[in-house]
């Protein structure tokens, strides 16, 4: 079954290749919002999708064969808003990246996580996905589990266009355990958008620390560092910086590759900012994850969002391309206006105070199907209440006049019609008006 028997409207959308690094990227999680949309459109699909936005699909093409594994994070129908994360199979930079929304079916509900299109198949590249609006794991199918509060730290604080953001402050971060993926040899990627209380900080703010609290045990830790503002990544004893200091409101995004002495880089909006190599990375050990505290008492002072996990090192395109992404979604993608699924049309032909006598003959009518590029279809002329027809369209309907005939039954008589006359047929109005 596909989308288009299921769902009553689509919008095609429209990632811009312009805004893309690099050639083409792969399973890329693409960041759609209302943002995607002109004042009109959102009208459009609020007013045709759900109250709680549980019939959003989308898909690769117009007839929604293909569906894409995707993430509804927001959804408000009373301010015309909405966030989803939608695994694209292909993002070009050459050419323009095409695929497609649908709503409009009053009988559906979100997707399971587990499914197919659901969203951890989204997030399956990763092991921790932390979009800043609940606790879940995005992708704790793979990886990390779910957060749990220490103290009182706020969630869901200030939603920015990704969603919302974790608020931090002393005393007060999450943490989870039986984690170990990131830990030891192997290609990494860490990521997360950062806002400053202040910047510099007067102390240093942890972002994140994985593994136990000394360095003796073996531990990583991001963090911002006291009085500079530089952005700091320590393996153990051994520490990378970035070259100065960060703005109070950044997106990061930490890389390694290698094994026992790894080439490191450090990224801010999308570029890279500082490279050099880290020593012991595979003498890391323990399972502990902390967000927002750096060893036992340094924690974060502002807010933290979309933090990813990856045990995979992106490119700097793909890390520019995310940048593209999620600091503008409008300008990174456009939606084209809201189309109609239906390939019936239902004709409706008012009745008339003058006679016509439908018998004995069969009886024709003219309509119009003004571009019209249709399978075949149904036509059904229902309106009179005692006479109904139907007629088969043929295949690649062009811009030209169907036939429609009806046969008169024996007690069909009287006003209908005072003569037959010609209708043009409007697809989405579904309602007959004279031809001029």
């Amino acid at each position: 079954m596909t989308l288009a028997s299921t769902h009553s409207h689509y919008f095609e959308l429209t990632a811009r290749a312009s805004h893309v690094a690099g050639a083409a990227h792969t399973n890329f999680p693409v960041l759609v919002t209302e943002q995607w949309l002109t004042a009109a459109q959102r009208t459009s699909l609020f007013g045709t999708a759900r109250s709680d936005g549980a019939d959003f699909r989308f898909a690769g093409s117009s007839d929604g064969t293909t569906q894409y594994a995707f993430e509804l994070i927001a959804y408000d129908n009373s301010l015309n808003t909405f966030i989803a994360w939608v695994l694209v199979p292909a993002l070009s930079g050459v050419s323009d990246t095409h695929f497609y929304l649908f709503v409009g079916d009053p009988d559906a509900s979100l997707p399971a996580a587990s499914a197919a299109n659901g969203r951890a198949s989204v997030w399956a590249d990763y092991d921790a996905v932390y979009h800043g609006q609940s606790l879940t794991n995005a992708a704790s199918a793979t990886g990390l589990g779910d957060l749990t509060a220490v103290g009182s730290p706020q969630f869901n604080q200030s939603p920015i266009t990704t969603g919302g953001r974790f608020q931090i402050s002393a005393g007060n971060y999450y943490e989870s355990v039986g984690y170990t993926p990131l830990l030891g040899p192997g290609d990494k990627t860490i990521c997360a958008a950062i806002d400053l209380a202040a910047s510099p900080p007067a102390s240093a703010r942890g972002i994140l620390n994985i593994g136990p609290n000394t360095t003796a045990g073996g531990r990583l830790t991001y963090f911002v560092q006291a009085a500079t503002g530089y952005l700091a990544l320590a393996v153990r004893s051994d520490t990378i910086l970035s070259s100065s200091a960060v703005p109070a409101q950044v997106r990061t995004a930490f890389v390694y590759d290698g094994s026992e002495s790894v080439n490191a880089s450090l990224y801010t909006d999308g570029s890279v900012h500082t490279s050099d190599t880290l020593n012991d990375v595979d003498t890391l050990a323990g399972s502990e994850f902390r967000l927002g505290r750096q060893q036992s008492t340094l924690d974060f002072d502002g807010f933290l969002s979309e933090i990813w996990l990856r045990p995979s090192a992106v490119s700097g395109d793909w890390l520019a391309t995310e940048h593209a992404n999620q600091s503008n979604p409008g300008a990174f993608g456009f939606a084209g206006d809201m189309q109609s699924t239906s390939s019936d049309i239902s004709l409706s032909i008012p009745a008339a105070s003058a006679a016509f006598d439908l018998a004995p003959a069969p009886a024709l009518l003219s309509v119009a199907a003004h571009s019209l590029a249709l399978p075949a279809a149904l036509i059904e002329i229902s309106s009179a209440p005692t006479v109904t027809a139907q007629s088969v369209l043929p295949p690649d309907i062009a811009v030209s006049d169907i036939v429609i005939s009806w046969a008169a039954a024996p007690s069909i008589g009287g006003t209908f019609a005072p003569t037959p006359r010609v209708y043009a047929a409007r697809r989405s109005s579904r309602t007959l008006l004279p031809r001029p």
